[in-house]
């Protein structure tokens, strides 16, 4: 069983809890296992998902085509690495999530990353 520390008390998860956080837990490695790079979905997107492997060829760290550099420098600044460009209101498999994250263990951070981990992608809705 799990502890965990609130208001410096331990709470002991029940079997269900445990079970739900390690499902949680799974949850969140298999979306961070296969998320792309921002450039990977750059240029699967610039690439019309890959039917034009020419506008995305590379000249060192740049693109050979000026539009592409030019889209590559505004996606580098609208959605930087690390960040994800998420619904401006919650999904129910979003709030769903961040439910099952923060009832039984109160982390409203964790609560909040789990409904990031379940939010729709782009072309999946």
């Amino acid at each position: 069983m799990t502890s965990t520390a609130f208001n410096d008390q331990f709470a002991v998860c029940t079997p269900e809890e445990e079970e739900a956080f390690r499902a949680i837990e799974a949850r969140q490695r298999e979306a961070e296992i296969v998320r792309p790079s921002q450039r990977e979905r750059f240029e699967r997107w610039f690439s019309d998902q890959g039917k034009w492997p020419q506008a995305v060829e590379r000249s060192g760290e740049g693109y050979k085509l000026m539009q592409a550099q030019s889209a590559w420098e505004t996606w580098k600044i609208a959605c930087p690495e690390g960040w994800l460009i998420v619904p401006s209101r919650p999904t129910p498999e979003m709030v769903e999530a961040a439910e099952e994250g923060h009832m039984p263990f109160g982390d409203m951070g964790f609560a909040i990353q789990c409904a990031i981990v379940h939010a729709p992608r782009p072309g999946h809705t």
